[in-house]
C-alpha cells in the first residue's frame, strides 16, 4: 500500500513539472503568436462564417486572440467557438454598445479587469504568462471621443509596473501620422471623407491622427510599421470594400512597450481567402521571440 502511494505522489509529481516546464518553455523558449481581430458583428451571426473561420484558424493557431464586435456571442459561445480551435481560455466583456471584446488563449487568462469608465466598447486587461493583455475598441462616432478615451486608457496602462511586458491591441477607428504619406497622396479620397463628414476628420477639413500620436508619444511601438515601412491598410476587405482601394485605412494595431520592443519579430496583415470575406477588417498578426 504505501508502495502504492509513494508510485502515485512521484508520477503526481513528474505531472506537475511537465505543466511547469511547458509553461516555461512558452515563455523563454520559443515565439509566441498574439492575432487582434475585429470580426465584424460575431461574423455577421452566421454560423457557416463561424466554421469557415475554425477551418481558417486551426491550420495555425496564434497562443493568444483578442476579438472587437463579438455581436450575439456571450461567455459560454466564445468559449465553444474556442476550444475548436485548441484555445481552452477565454475572457468575454460586454459593456452593453452591442459590439463586446474578448480573449482566447492556449494558456490560463488571469487578473482579468473589465473597465466601461466612460469608455463606449470598453477596455478589457488580463495577464497571460507573464504578459499584460490589454484589448480595446475605440468610438466610432468622433476623433474627439476617441482622444479622451485613449486617454484614459493610457492612464490605465500607465499604473502598470514599466519593467513588466505590455501588449495593447485592438480596432484604434483611428488613422496615424505613420501612414500620413499614403494618405496625403490621395487627395480625392480625403476630400470624399470630408463631403462625407467622416468620423476621423477634423474641423480643419484634414484627417485626425491625434488619437495614435497620444500611444506614440505614450512610448508605444506600432509593431505593424516596426517592420513594414510601406502602408499595409487593415480595412475594409475586398469583399465590404465599396468604394475600392480609395477606402483603405490602418485602423487595427497592435503595441508593445519598451520591455518588449526588442522582441517584436514579425508583424503581418493576415490576407488570404478566409480573411478576404469573414469581415470588413483584417487581422493583424504579432510574433514575439524571446
Amino acid at each position: 500500500m504505501k508502495q502504492m502511494l509513494y508510485i502515485a505522489r512521484l508520477c503526481l509529481l513528474t505531472l506537475v513539472f511537465l505543466f511547469a516546464g511547458v509553461a516555461v518553455r512558452a515563455q523563454a523558449g520559443h515565439e509566441l503568436k498574439i492575432m487582434t481581430y475585429n470580426v465584424l458583428k460575431g461574423f455577421k451571426s452566421t454560423p457557416a462564417y463561424k466554421d469557415k473561420f475554425v477551418t481558417w484558424i486551426s491550420k495555425d493557431t496564434p497562443d493568444i486572440i483578442v476579438y472587437e464586435e463579438l455581436s450575439k456571442f456571450n461567455d459560454g459561445t466564445l468559449s465553444d467557438l474556442c476550444r475548436q480551435f485548441g484555445h481552452r481560455y477565454t475572457a468575454f466583456f460586454d459593456t452593453k454598445s452591442g459590439f463586446p471584446v474578448g480573449i482566447s488563449s492556449k494558456y490560463p487568462i488571469s487578473n482579468i479587469q473589465r473597465i466601461k469608465e466612460d469608455l463606449h466598447h470598453g477596455l478589457m486587461m488580463a495577464k497571460i504568462l507573464d504578459y499584460n493583455i490589454a484589448v480595446l475598441h475605440l468610438s466610432p462616432f468622433s476623433w474627439e471621443k476617441r482622444y479622451d478615451e485613449i486617454g484614459k486608457i493610457i492612464q490605465k496602462l500607465q499604473t502598470l509596473p514599466g519593467n513588466e511586458r505590455t501588449i495593447v491591441m485592438g480596432d484604434f477607428n483611428a488613422r496615424s501620422p505613420l501612414d500620413s504619406l499614403a494618405y496625403n497622396a490621395n487627395p480625392d479620397a480625403q476630400e470624399r471623407s470630408v463631403k462625407a463628414k467622416s468620423k476621423n476628420v477634423n474641423s480643419k477639413g484634414k484627417f485626425d491622427y491625434t488619437v495614435i500620436e497620444r500611444m506614440l508619444q505614450a512610448g508605444f511601438t506600432d509593431c505593424l510599421k516596426q517592420f513594414n515601412p510601406d502602408f499595409q491598410y487593415t480595412c475594409p476587405t475586398p469583399y465590404y470594400a465599396t468604394a475600392g482601394v480609395d477606402s483603405r485605412m490602418r485602423i487595427d494595431y497592435i503595441w508593445v512597450n519598451e520591455p518588449l520592443k526588442a522582441h517584436i519579430k514579425k508583424c503581418e496583415v493576415l490576407r488570404n481567402w478566409y480573411t478576404d470575406f469573414l469581415s470588413d477588417h483584417y487581422p493583424v498578426l504579432l510574433t514575439l521571440s524571446n
